[in-house]
């Protein structure tokens, strides 16, 4: 039955792709179609899965089946019932797969003074199925798409106990992500920074490209510690993005991404017109890191920043310590001079 469900699953799997590659061909002609895309119906899959569950109920693959059973329902957009069989794998203690989609337990907003962890006390059907850290991953993924902020950070949290697996790195970027969006802006730091790290030690390591993410990764940083109102009163926060930048990283400045993380919060205040800003922030770079290898580009930045702000006389400071202080021959350009 497990077997003939996969069959059937790769069956409707050639099938739908068919039928995508007609439709697109279809979109493509002089006269396109007026009626919807093709969906997945892998309906046979599902029905198989759910007879086994009924029938053999401590088969050995019951973990594959859960998994499986949740893939292709969320496949065929069937959110709620693809939760509940996903929700059987990593939390047995709590749901089953053949129930009605279970309601969540409380009100699905969060609170600042306490962010709930729903899903602390699960236990799963199989304590080392390898299908834990997706199933997790994509029980994350429907409550984001759901605006169930507490909820998504409460199962991608569960991830985060499996290092190794190719889940890991975007269970921290979409906890972290999910920090943000509910203004947890300190929680969404301490993630994406940590990201960055575990980035960096993976491609130091060996591993040639680290994380896909760490650049988003970087970037929401530099967003996060831009935004003006941290304390949720609608009114900007008297702490600037660069001192809560300065609070977050002190003592760790030798760290190699730290300055880039305050490169992109200067480049975003200054792509948003806020000049003084961006300039205090660049100046910051420049006087922590003079010998950066973008220190001359973060100068110009300075140059451009002041002329758009219409301070000209101190665009005309800015230019000439551009060309005193990384012409040839400075000490900046000495110890770049075998910089690629």
């Amino acid at each position: 039955m497990f077997r003939l469900a996969e069959l059937y699953y790769e069956k409707s799997s050639d099938e739908f792709l068919t039928a995508q590659e007609n439709y697109q061909k279809a979109l493509d002609s002089p006269n396109p179609p007026a009626g919807q895309p093709p969906k997945a119906d892998y309906s046979q899959t599902v029905s198989l899965y759910r007879r086994l569950l009924v029938e053999f109920p401590n088969y050995r693959l019951l973990d594959a089946t859960y998994y499986l059973l949740g893939f292709c329902l969320g496949e065929m957009g069937q959110d709620a019932e693809a939760r509940q069989a996903l929700l059987a794998l990593v939390c047995a203690n709590q749901y089953r797969p053949l129930d009605p989609p279970s309601k969540l337990p409380v009100s699905t907003g969060s609170t600042k003074s306490a962010l709930v962890d729903f899903y602390k006390e699960c236990t799963p059907i199989k304590k080392e199925s390898k299908f834990l850290p997706e199933a997790w991953t994509r029980v994350g993924e429907m409550h984001f798409d759901a605006a169930e902020l507490a909820y998504a950070i409460s199962a991608y949290g569960r991830v985060l106990q499996f290092k190794d697996s190719p889940y890991y790195d975007k269970a921290i970027y979409k906890l972290a992500w999910s920090y943000y969006r509910d203004n947890r802006f300190i929680d969404a730091i301490r993630e994406f920074d940590g990201l960055v790290k575990w980035a960096d030690s993976k491609k130091a390591a060996g591993d040639k490209f680290g994380s896909e993410l760490r650049p988003e990764a970087v970037q929401y940083l530099g967003i996060s510690f831009s935004e003006p109102d941290w304390d949720g009163d609608t009114i900007p926060d008297p702490e600037t993005g660069l001192q809560r930048a300065q609070n977050f990283y002190r003592g760790r400045e030798s760290e190699p991404h730290v300055k880039e993380v305050f490169q992109r919060l200067g480049d975003i205040y200054f792509d948003s017109t806020k000049y003084p800003e961006a300039i205090a922030v660049y100046k910051y770079i420049l006087q922590m890191w003079p010998y950066f290898a973008d220190a001359p580009k973060l100068q110009e930045k300075i140059v451009k920043a002041f002329e758009r702000d219409r301070n000209l006389i101190a665009a005309a400071k800015e230019r000439e310590m551009l060309g005193r202080n990384y012409s040839k021959g400075s000490d900046w350009y000495k110890q770049n001079i075998n910089n690629p």
